[in-house]
């Protein structure tokens, strides 16, 4: 934050030098990126430590994917890679922790922009009492010998014609918080491309609960305001 604050302020100032807000834009990009890896060590901490607790609340998964692919499209746009939403139309509403679900996306997208050669596919779908997403992306397939280990804390694959840029946690992390959802984050080793498969109970039993809490406060309010 003391980094970032003072960046955002030079950035506002809209000093006409290009090569100057070039270098202020990798500086962003980075201390954004360091951020984000802070975020997620202190994740793995918790999560390790069994102190990591979710927060349900009831969530519209269709616009919770649509604002996660948006804040990432101008990436995408930038290293001249398409990203690709389908079947977004249809409201899907879960009871889910936000912030977890978030941040399992968000990790699965950025695997997918460092690792995409060009085109990135991401899905959407309702099952009964689930609903799945899907993050395809082509480039370089991952090994099926290796699509469990790398779930595993730490562990990368060893892709030559990429840099490494984490340190092997995000996808340890998202299959961590898909369990605390009691659902499932697996590579689908029987398709073309490398896809991603994540799979989370909609948790209606929950949705009925915090409808009944909505239903009780208005009773409770309307009796209070009754004469």
């Amino acid at each position: 934050t003391l980094i970032n604050g003072p960046l955002e302020i030079i950035q506002e100032m809209h000093i006409q030098d290009e090569k100057l807000n070039k270098n202020l834009n990798v500086i962003a990009t980075n201390t954004k990126r360091l951020l984000n890896l802070a975020s997620q060590l202190l994740d793995f901490q918790k999560m390790g430590a069994n102190k990591l607790t979710l927060n349900y609340e009831v969530v519209n998964i269709s616009e919770l994917l649509q604002e996660t692919v948006n804040r990432f499209e101008p990436t995408f746009t930038h290293q001249h890679k398409e990203l690709k939403v389908e079947n977004l139309e249809n409201d899907i509403i879960a009871y889910i922790d936000k912030e977890a679900i978030t941040k399992i996306l968000s990790n699965l997208l950025n695997n997918a922009l460092k690792y995409a050669s060009q085109n990135v596919l991401v899905e959407l779908e309702k099952g009964e009492d689930s609903f799945t997403i899907r993050v395809t992306s082509d480039g370089n397939k991952i090994p099926a010998e290796v699509s469990q280990y790398i779930f595993e804390p730490f562990y990368q694959v060893d892709r030559k014609e990429k840099p490494r840029n984490g340190v092997g946690i995000g996808l340890s992390l998202a299959r961590s918080l898909a369990s605390l959802h009691k659902g499932t984050i697996y590579l689908d080793t029987r398709q073309e491309n490398n896809m991603f498969v994540l799979t989370i109970p909609l948790n209606m039993e929950g949705i009925k609960q915090e409808n009944n809490k909505a239903i009780q406060k208005d009773i409770v309010e309307l009796d209070e305001h009754t004469p």
